[in-house]
């Protein structure tokens, strides 16, 4: 039985999986912010994460002595001219009425109440980010929602009381 319809080839068959790829290589590269935005996923602060400072921070203070001072820019020894130490809950309000330029941090702060958020900037940008465990407390006593503190880098040196840092005077 002959029919009178042509037969595809394989060469169209290629043709249009090709297009089909395309199309959802396309698809995916424009439409991924939209679907992550609907996925209400928290956004990482801007500026490079640097989780070994919060570790280094985390260990000095476990193998210090009350008294001793830590100097953050020994342990932070790229460029940066001010440091923001935010608690919980930080808005991005909080965070750019202290530096004077936007800051994301709302998604993450509010994801990590055990973390304090520590940023080091370089004139108008975040060059660099860390969290700090709440039990190494870098915040003055006690701590509530808001609370920030922002350091230039020659007096960002924090005293450790044995269970807190204090701005060493």
């Amino acid at each position: 039985m002959n029919s009178s319809l042509p037969r595809p080839s394989l060469g169209l068959a290629l043709g249009v999986i090709g297009i089909l790829i395309i199309a959802a290589v396309i698809l995916y590269n424009y439409a991924r912010p939209a679907f992550t935005t609907m996925l209400d996923l928290p956004r990482s602060p801007q500026g490079q994460h640097r989780q070994e400072i919060g570790g280094q921070v985390e260990s000095w203070a476990t193998n210090s002595n009350i008294g001793r001072r830590l100097v953050l820019s020994d342990v932070a020894t790229f460029d940066w001219d001010r440091v923001l130490i935010l608690a919980p809950y930080a808005t991005d309000q909080e965070a750019r009425n202290q530096l004077g330029f936007a800051w994301n941090v709302e998604d993450w702060s509010s994801m990590n109440e055990g973390m304090n958020l520590v940023g080091f900037a370089l004139d108008k940008h975040i060059v660099a980010w860390t969290s700090v465990s709440r039990l190494t407390e870098l915040l003055p006593h006690p701590t509530t929602e808001g609370d920030t503190l922002l350091l230039s880098r020659d007096a960002a040196v924090l005293t450790w009381t044995g269970s807190a840092f204090e701005v060493a005077r």
